[in-house]
């Protein structure tokens, strides 16, 4: 494929947990990914690959976290994205927040997902980033290298100390 000009191969994971994936109709399972993801490394092409926060609402919210962390090592992508959902008008999950169906966690809770999804990366060897507009907290490490600082700063930034992205400058 390299030699087509194929080199980067960006997947949109959006999370390891099997019941959040039926419900937004991914169409695949965790199971799904990873095995397209193995293809992807095994033909050497560099994978990045992105999840994101509060895909699986407040109730499955660190089912979600847990679950993407674990399939995401599994993946062993190059790099990973995160990104937080964003609701918008017309979209069927936006539907559902209006009748009060999907609850979109808070930034406390958007920030613990962050956390676990990191705890859960075990030894995964990838470009680590938070830094999307959509992001209250923007972290760009190397994992598994800079895992204690990335978790000391969402510690900090759920105790307080770390000011978050103000919601006028988050954006898609």
């Amino acid at each position: 494929m390299a030699g087509l000009g194929l080199d980067r191969i960006y997947m949109g994971l959006e999370s390891g947990h099997d019941p959040t994936l039926a419900a937004i109709v991914k169409g695949a399972d965790a199971a799904a990914m990873i095995a397209a993801a193995s293809a992807v490394r095994q033909a050497g092409i560099f994978l990045s690959v992105t999840a994101l926060l509060g895909i699986a609402g407040r109730r499955d919210s660190l089912a979600h976290a847990e679950a993407t962390g674990r399939v995401l090592a599994a993946m062993q992508p190059n790099q990973i994205g995160i990104l937080t959902l964003m609701l918008l008008p017309g979209t069927p999950l936006y539907r559902e927040a209006q009748a009060g169906c999907f609850v979109l966690p808070d930034q406390a809770a958007l920030l613990r997902e962050l956390r676990l999804m990191v705890v859960n990366l075990g030894d995964c060897r990838c470009q680590f980033q938070s830094n999307h507009p959509s992001n209250y907290l923007s972290i760009n490490a190397r994992l598994p290298r800079d895992r204690e600082q990335v978790l000391v700063a969402i510690d900090r930034a759920l105790a307080g100390e770390t000011a978050l992205r103000p919601e006028y400058l988050r954006g898609l």
